[in-house]
């Protein structure tokens, strides 16, 4: 699906790829998160600066975001990491996922994705599973 498609519910397949997403994990963008979180812990390993893993949460959101336009406003329900290798400054990250799941429960429509980041040196940095809520909104009406 093009990142210009309207994404309505009806038009998830389970199986759907996702990606790539990039994203730079600069030094500006780990400072003010640290700053933001107040993480000033393991800032660097074996002389490498280092970026909090909790930072991972942005470019695995930001995967499904890209998705479709316009955005109808999701709910994040949860979100699952496995980290595997640490995340350092300046990695450019590529992001990649499929919809694993869809489903109704208590009349609310969840879906899942499952993605993983790699860095520029093909390392592979972690592994997310992301459940989302799918909201009821009139996507004719989004800006």
């Amino acid at each position: 699906m093009s990142s210009d498609t309207v994404l309505t519910w009806e038009l998830l397949t389970v199986g759907e790829r996702l990606g790539p997403y990039r994203y730079a994990c600069t030094a500006d963008v780990v400072a003010r998160f640290r700053d933001a979180v107040d993480d000033h812990e393991l800032e660097e390993l074996d002389g490498v600066a280092l970026a909090p893993p909790a930072l991972l949460t942005f470019p695995f959101l930001q995967l499904v975001e890209t998705w479709y336009a316009p955005r109808p406003g999701t709910v994040h329900a949860r979100q699952d990491f496995t980290l595997l290798a640490p995340l350092r400054v300046g990695a450019d990250l590529t992001v990649t996922g499929v919809l694993t799941s869809m489903h109704l429960r208590r009349g609310r429509r969840y879906y899942e994705v499952q993605a993983s980041a790699s860095d520029e040196r093909g390392v592979e940095v972690a592994r997310s599973t992301t459940l989302g809520i799918y909201p009821d909104v009139d996507v004719e009406r989004q800006p």
